[in-house]
């Protein structure tokens, strides 16, 4: 955990500690650091993020600036080698062109953005015609194609995330052994998986056969953090208006105290 001051390029070398060789990192934006991308590759891992549009590239082989907008214009698209960065790290690029409807809110959103850090120029407006990708993955591993799909699935990395930690609170543990907090955790990954696979693994063939369009895994999350105590009562054969009288019981009353409380003062 980090505190709210620390952002994401701080962060960005954390994962160097856990990687291991063969692994793919996905990156966005805010964790776009190209010497962490350096030593990812030295790791003997690969890395895969969306190229800001403001680093500097260069041809791998006259080691001269490379215009990647004229480059572009030219041949629609591109996936290629590149050296990127002042550290003229080696990597591939990949630039897709994107239909134009997504182009113009693009750019919609570029120009409404209130950050003047952020405010585009006109090379980065027309930059936003392509979605652009660097990594070190081979070609051979990777369509160009299968770079932006593979991306993609980033997003749905966030939700997931976002469900363990507001829905079913993973990141909150009570007190014990370290054994005991191992348990703990487990058994909440093991549950937490078994749910997405459920909502992922066979929703999916049962909304193609209907109208109704798929059920969202955020709001799956939400309604089983709501009703996840009433389930559990269900399972162990526990009426729930039994469970509420046993916790009234015991959580709803007053403490014992020196100090009379209002009840006490009432009935004197």
């Amino acid at each position: 955990m980090s505190g709210f001051n620390r952002n994401d390029q701080a962060a960005a070398h954390d994962v160097l500690a856990v990687i291991q060789s063969g692994d793919l990192v996905v990156r966005d934006l805010g964790c776009f650091v190209v010497e962490t991308f350096q030593r990812i590759a030295l790791a003997g891992a690969f890395f895969l993020s969306r190229l800001r549009l403001d680093t500097g590239l260069f041809d791998p082989q006259t080691q001269r600036p490379l215009s990647l907008l004229r480059v572009l214009r030219r041949y629609g698209q591109l996936d290629g080698p590149v050296l990127v960065g002042r550290q003229k790290l080696p990597a591939r690029l990949v630039a897709i062109q994107l239909p134009e409807a997504v182009v113009a809110e693009r750019r919609r959103k570029a120009k409404q953005n209130r950050d003047k850090r952020c405010r585009p120029n006109a090379t980065s407006l027309a930059l936003l015609g392509w979605a652009i990708f660097i990594t070190n993955v081979d070609r051979k591993v990777l369509s160009g194609r299968a770079v932006a799909q593979v991306y993609g699935l980033r997003w749905r990395i966030e939700t997931i995330f976002k469900a363990w930690k507001s829905h079913f609170r993973i990141t909150k543990v009570p007190n014990g052994s370290p054994e005991q907090l191992r348990v703990i955790i487990y058994a909440r990954l093991i549950f937490l998986t078994l749910m997405i696979e459920f909502c992922s693994g066979r929703w999916p063939e049962a909304w193609r056969r209907h109208s109704t369009p798929p059920r969202s895994l955020l709001k799956i999350a939400a309604l089983l953090g709501d009703f996840f105590l009433p389930l559990c009562l269900e399972a162990w054969q526990i009426k729930v208006t039994d469970a509420l009288a046993l916790q009234l019981d015991y959580h709803g009353r007053y403490e014992r105290r020196a100090r009379l409380n209002f009840v006490q003062r009432l009935m004197k």
